[in-house]
């Protein structure tokens, strides 16, 4: 035999209520990690841009001839820059300051630093800067050696 249920109200309204704001609770307590995990996402597409600016410099480079003016020297150095408003920021193949990530313009200066090692041998300091997130200055470097063609 089967035994009547006398109570088959199922749940009340304040129950259900109570159970949606203890819901409601949780789910605003893991919207920091939201927002810092969206946040640090964001910061790794920017540093992994300059990365690949830092190397598409070196292309470009690479790229010329070892007595080009954009890597011209001296014992002491020559500092040569790419920003994003300058009138020469895509010459000779080198990758654009001004770069698209996630919708919005981020602006790098790309420059390189030219210390002649001897007739045959240059050293190149190629640094690509930028803010991040929270408006704090980033940099990426990246140190190659060019050579004359035998």
């Amino acid at each position: 035999m089967e035994a009547a249920v006398m109570n088959n109200r199922g749940f009340s309204l304040v129950e259900l209520l109570v159970s949606i704001i203890i819901l409601l609770v949780s789910l605003l307590g893991l919207l920091p990690l939201m927002i810092q995990s969206i946040n640090a996402n964001l910061n790794d597409d920017l540093r992994n841009t300059a990365v690949r600016l830092t190397s598409q410099t070196a292309e470009a480079i690479h790229s010329l001839p070892f007595d080009d003016a954009d890597i011209m020297g001296s014992s002491t150095g020559v500092l040569h820059t790419r920003a994003a408003d300058g009138p020469d920021q895509d010459r000779k193949g080198f990758p654009k300051p001004s770069q698209t990530i996630r919708n919005f313009q981020q602006n790098y200066v790309i420059s390189w630093n030219v210390v002649d090692r001897n007739d045959n041998i240059k050293e190149i300091v190629i640094s690509v800067a930028y803010s991040d997130q929270q408006r704090e200055a980033q940099s990426h470097s990246a140190v190659i050696y060019k050579h004359r063609k035998p």
